[in-house]
């Protein structure tokens, strides 16, 4: 009975590989948290326009000033039904003589000063959006967070993206949230 078992967790581990494998980008939809994520694209921030997974709804203001209290608060919050995996959208003119890199180096240092609960990666390029990201896991009272912080520039303006999620479900979004970010468009106001 026991081989039987093994072979059964087996066979489940390679099922969850192959839909991985297959179920991999933006346009075929990918494998996340056990199910097949769709996407679709949205316009936030009046000038943007972002592919994101289907089932994300504006946050609520009652549970945004919750999580997102007024010194933190964003220009657009989405969410999962569950409340726990969000994205976020904030629109910034650029700072003269501040590279997009020295602006979210100042971000991500400014969080290991304030902040002694984050664990960070180093800032990455992105390979098909002019703009850089970072990663960083937080102890949270009740678990750990794993968040992506991303700067985007166009023209004048910069664009900060963040996404979180529950840090043990990370490795299931984190390929997804960079095509995400990849995915961003611009759109001039008229």
């Amino acid at each position: 009975m026991q081989k039987q078992a093994f072979k059964d967790v087996e066979i489940i581990q390679k099922r969850r590989e192959n839909l991985k494998a297959q179920y991999s980008t933006l346009e075929t939809g990918i494998y996340i948290e056990g199910q097949i994520q769709a996407f679709e694209r949205w316009k936030v921030l009046d000038s943007l326009v972002v592919v994101i997974p289907e089932g994300f709804k504006v946050m609520s203001e009652a549970f945004a000033k919750i999580k997102y209290p007024l010194v933190f608060k964003t220009s657009c919050i989405l969410t999962h039904h569950n409340l726990e995996t969000n994205l976020t959208f904030n629109e910034f003119p650029n700072a003269p003589g501040t590279t997009l890199m020295q602006g979210i180096q100042l971000v991500k240092e400014t969080l290991e000063n304030e902040q002694g609960t984050f664990d960070f990666s180093e800032v990455k390029p992105f390979k098909n959006v002019r703009g850089y990201y970072f990663e960083c896991r937080q102890q949270v009272m009740d678990g750990a967070l794993y968040h992506m912080l991303a700067h985007l520039k166009q023209d004048d303006r910069i664009y900060q993206l963040t996404f979180n999620c529950l840090f043990s479900n990370h490795m299931d979004w984190k390929s997804a949230v960079v095509q995400m970010w990849e995915s961003v468009e611009y759109r001039k106001e008229t």
